[in-house]
């Protein structure tokens, strides 16, 4: 992942309290910032920030994706694959969410960052299904839609398939992905070490707004 300037962490961490949310300082704990781009192309055009205090000199560090999407892929947009709920492909809606995940199995396969009924806290989509079915090469993602739901959707942190290419296709129906397994892992080795010091669960801030 990329190192991120301190000016841009300062405002990230302005962004996140502004806007309801908490920043974790205590040792090792981590916290996640995510930058929607709402142009809808199916390209992993997000990014996702991770943040932390260090411990040692007391300034707060910070890294960034280089491939992540916070959207989901065409293949889900028009549900190419007859998998996607019959209300519409999920969505995250943009805001603050605390303890949305913790360390799982992402659909039993990997160990990843998940939601899980009684363990975690809700997180709110929005879905829209009118590109349905839709064929051809053009589709729209209607980011804001008339569907808003809060709940336990296993919209989960995980990595793309191989050979992951420039397209998130139907890697993500709805959950937070990153394109290049590296980073993921890189990610998930962080996630672990606070794990270590005591953060059980992870909080999520989504914004349009560049850091």
């Amino acid at each position: 992942m990329i190192e991120v300037s301190s000016d841009i962490i300062d405002k990230i961490i302005k962004m996140v309290k502004s806007g309801g949310g908490e920043v974790f300082e205590q040792e090792g704990y981590i916290n996640f910032f995510g930058v929607r781009n709402n142009v809808t192309n199916d390209t992993f055009n997000d990014t996702l920030y991770i943040y932390w205090k260090d411990s040692k000199d007391g300034n707060f560090k910070c890294v960034k994706t280089s491939g992540f999407t916070t959207k989901p892929g065409k293949k889900a947009v028009l549900n190419e694959t007859g998998k996607v709920n019959s209300k519409g492909v999920a969505i995250v809606k943009e805001g603050w969410y605390k303890d949305v995940w913790h360390h799982g199995l992402h659909t039993g396969k990997y160990k990843a960052l998940r939601q899980d009924y009684g363990v975690t806290q809700p997180i709110t989509i929005t879905r829209d299904r009118t590109q349905f079915g839709k064929k051809g090469n053009s589709y729209e993602l209607r980011i804001l839609s008339d569907t808003v739901e809060t709940g336990i959707f296993y919209t989960n942190m995980h990595k793309s398939g191989s050979p992951q290419g420039n397209g998130v296709n139907g890697w993500s129906e709805g959950c937070q992905v990153f394109k290049k397994e590296s980073e993921f892992n890189e990610m998930l080795s962080m996630a672990n070490f606070a794990t270590s010091k005591g953060q059980k669960k992870f909080s999520y801030f989504l914004t349009n707004k560049t850091a």
